[in-house]
């Protein structure tokens, strides 16, 4: 029988002084892209359009009722919470610094389950900050509600995994994944997950219960809440497209060669786990769920390519490469010389596609937003609707906190959830309509001829490429 690796063992070196300047060098390298992102980074439309949420619960409206939302609610009704005890007015860095707190949370849970699975500190430590340096270049720099999700779902693997015999503990698990699913709809694959985890306990099949019971309890309260309002968004909804079938293989088959591209360590590791799962270890469940995480969480491409969605993805990327480096005998030399990598391909995309391209050449595109945003507040009764014809400009929604037209119709309502339609009734009844003026073709739904309205309008340019027409 193979004897657990001591904790006190290290994946490159055994030099102490040398080990510990790796530690702080991945650390520093870890936190310098969070600074400058919260000092630097433009809001993301998603972010924008979340916290203009926020702003309108802040004000009494309540989702589903009031106004169309196709998310679930809980990360909307915590930052209202946060807001109101913090006696938060329009911040977005107040918004960002949770998140990254959130993030770096899940990263904690990442070090600890890979420390489980793998008894090996070092494998942990490396895994939660490869997990922070891949999601910040993937959208886990602007304010999501993936990141609270994850980070409920994640915590609700542990405890499976840590107490798979303890009903209390699985009952906890249960609630966990409610929340997260509560966060976004997609949560509900660490259900999936967990119940994965638990069949492979015959023994102990009535901890299902307990994990079931624990999901549907808070289900149960939202639908106490808001009725059949909650019902209608339980799937998600709107931004899936009319695209076809094979269209949307193409689209995730495209989005997992992207996957092995920044994470080619993952070719060795299926190596790895082929030989693995041959054989009889009780291991192999949790190298089983690690890649049904993988693949499941995967599937959110075939409805749009965000980026962010690999977000689901990563922690298991994370937590399974040094799983299967610990078990398998194989292909050690390779395997250490992909995770070094896979480490520096991640090392430069962040510092290069966000540090580089984003908080430090294109700087000024936040102080843009604030500058726009000021003058919209100056140019707009408070009492006027605004509609924000470009997904790129979204967030001002946000930083002016003025309302569009048809809110109780069509809520905030943008991208590819809006149909042609929608867009041209929005831009005729809007008192002020705010678009880049050479972005014609966004979404395939904002052409020169839905845009012949506005030549009986007004134009003020606010700055370079951007106007508002009333």
């Amino acid at each position: 029988m193979r004897n657990k690796p001591r904790l006190t063992e290290h994946f490159f070196i055994r030099n102490k002084s040398i080990i510990y300047a790796i530690y702080l060098f991945f650390i520093i390298a870890a936190v310098v892209p969070v600074i400058l992102a919260l000092l630097y980074a433009p809001i993301d439309p998603d972010s924008g359009y979340y916290l203009a949420i926020i702003e309108r619960i802040n004000d009494g409206y309540i989702p589903y009722k009031d106004f169309p939302m196709s998310y679930t609610p809980l990360v909307f009704y915590i930052g209202f919470l946060f807001k109101k005890i913090f006696s938060i007015g329009i911040n977005y860095e107040v918004f960002l610094f949770l998140h990254f707190i959130i993030q770096f949370l899940s990263a904690f849970i990442v070090f600890r389950l890979t420390k489980h699975l793998t008894h090996r500190n070092d494998y942990g430590f490396f895994a939660g900050i490869l997990f922070i340096i891949l999601s910040h270049w993937n959208g886990g720099n602007s304010f999501l509600l993936e990141t609270p999700s994850l980070f409920l779902g994640l915590w609700s693997i542990y405890f499976t995994v840590r107490f798979p015999k303890n009903p209390f503990y699985i009952f906890i698990s249960g609630i966990l994944v409610a929340l997260s699913f509560l966060c976004k709809q997609y949560g509900f694959g660490f259900l999936l997950l967990n119940t994965f985890i638990l069949i492979h306990y015959p023994k102990q099949l009535k901890h299902l219960l307990f994990l079931f019971f624990g999901f549907i309890l808070p289900l149960l309260i939202c639908f106490s809440i808001w009725g059949s309002y909650f019902l209608s968004i339980m799937y998600g909804g709107g931004y899936s497209g009319e695209l076809e079938f094979i269209e949307r293989i193409k689209m995730l088959f495209d989005r997992f060669i992207f996957l092995h591209l920044f994470a080619p360590i993952l070719l060795v590791v299926w190596l790895n786990s082929y030989w693995l799962l041959n054989k009889k270890s009780p291991n192999n469940r949790y190298i089983a769920m690690l890649i049904l995480g993988i693949f499941g969480f995967m599937l959110q491409f075939m409805f749009q390519p965000f980026s962010h969605y690999y977000l689901y993805v990563i922690p298991f990327v994370c937590i399974i490469i040094f799983t299967v480096y610990t078990h398998a005998n194989r292909f050690r030399t390779i395997y250490k010389l992909f995770i070094i990598l896979t480490f520096l391909l991640s090392l430069i995309a962040t510092y290069h596609f966000k540090v580089n391209k984003v908080y430090i050449q294109k700087s000024f595109v936040k102080s843009n937003q604030k500058t726009i945003a000021k003058t919209l507040s100056k140019q707009i009764p408070n009492h006027q609707t605004l509609y924000i014809a470009n997904v790129s400009l979204v967030e001002q929604y946000y930083l002016t906190n003025l309302l569009p037209p048809n809110f109780k119709t069509y809520g905030y309502t943008f991208g590819v959830a809006l149909s042609p339609q929608m867009h041209l009734k929005q831009m005729h009844d809007a008192d002020y309509v705010l678009k880049h003026i050479s972005v014609e073709n966004e979404y395939e739904i904002y052409t020169n001829r839905k845009y012949n309205q506005l030549n009986g309008r007004k134009q003020i340019n606010i700055i370079k490429n951007v106007s508002l027409y009333y």
